[in-house]
C-alpha cells in the first residue's frame, strides 16, 4: 500500500512530460479528438484504461474548462481560487479546506500545494460525469477496480515504451497504449527514474515513473453552483 502511494506522490511531484494540446484553442481541438476517441471505444476494454472525455457536449462546461485552463497557464493563484467553491475539499481523503489548501506558502511566497505542471497534464486527460459532478481525469470513474488500486499503474500517454532494462537504449519489449500493468517488487529493480512492471500477458520489464501514473494520483471534480461551474475537490481518496 506505502509503496503504491509512494508511486502516486512521485507522479504527483514529478510529472512534467505530458501535455497533449497547448492551450490557445484547446477545447475545440481537443473535443474534436476526444470525440472520435469516444465514437471509436464505444465500451472502455477490461485490459486498458484510455482517457475519454464524456463531457464535450456540456458548451458551458468547455467554456469553462478554457477559461481553468488559462488560469493555470498564467499560474493565477488568485483566479484560482475565485471558481472554486467555498467549501471545497482537498488533498488525501479530502481532509482540506480551501484556507487550507492555499495555505502553506514557501520562502519564495510560492504556494506548495499547487503544481501547474500536474495541473496542465491532467486537463488533458479526458473527463467525465458522474451524476451532477464532472471528474477530470476520466480514469478516476473508469478504473476497473476488480483490480488492487496500490499494485495497479498505467501509462499516462500512448505509446510508453516497456523497456528491457532501465536505460531508454535497451531494448524495447512493446509499446503500451493505456494498458493496466502491476508494479515488480525487487530490491535489483530500485529506481528513482524507473518502475519494474508486469502486463497483464506476463511480459515483464521497465517504464520510467514519469510516464506512468496510478489511481490514487489527485484529481479534479467540478459541480454547478448557483449556475456557475466551481471546483469543488482536488486531491484522491484511499
Amino acid at each position: 500500500m506505502y509503496r503504491m502511494l509512494a508511486i502516486g506522490l512521485t507522479v504527483f511531484a514529478s510529472i512534467a512530460l505530458l501535455i497533449f494540446t497547448q492551450n490557445t484553442h484547446a477545447d475545440s481541438v481537443a473535443s474534436n479528438k476526444m470525440e472520435l476517441l469516444e465514437q471509436a471505444v464505444n465500451v472502455v476494454p477490461k485490459d486498458k484504461i484510455p482517457p475519454l472525455d464524456r463531457c464535450f457536449k456540456d458548451t458551458g462546461f468547455a467554456k469553462f474548462r478554457a477559461r481553468l485552463r488559462s488560469i493555470v497557464a498564467a499560474q493565477d493563484v488568485t483566479a484560482l481560487r475565485n471558481i472554486m467553491a467555498p467549501d471545497a475539499h482537498f488533498g488525501f481523503n479530502y481532509t482540506q479546506d480551501i484556507d487550507d489548501f492555499f495555505a502553506p506558502v514557501d520562502q519564495n511566497g510560492e504556494i506548495q500545494s499547487i503544481d501547474w505542471k500536474y495541473w496542465n497534464v491532467i486537463l488533458e486527460l479526458g473527463c467525465i460525469e458522474v451524476g451532477e459532478s464532472k471528474i477530470i481525469p476520466s480514469f478516476v470513474a473508469l478504473f476497473g477496480h476488480e483490480r488492487d488500486i496500490y499494485e495497479t499503474v498505467f501509462p499516462l500517454y500512448p505509446d510508453v515504451v516497456l523497456y528491457e532494462t532501465q536505460d531508454v537504449n535497451a531494448k524495447k519489449l512493446q509499446t503500451l497504449n493505456w494498458e493496466y500493468l502491476s508494479p515488480v517488487y525487487s530490491k535489483d529493480y530500485e529506481n528513482d527514474d524507473w518502475l519494474a512492471v508486469k502486463t497483464d500477458n506476463g511480459i515483464v520489464g521497465f517504464v520510467r515513473r514519469e510516464e506512468v501514473t496510478s489511481y490514487i494520483t489527485p484529481h479534479l471534480q467540478f459541480k454547478k453552483l448557483a449556475g456557475e461551474w466551481r471546483i469543488t475537490r482536488f486531491g484522491f481518496v484511499d
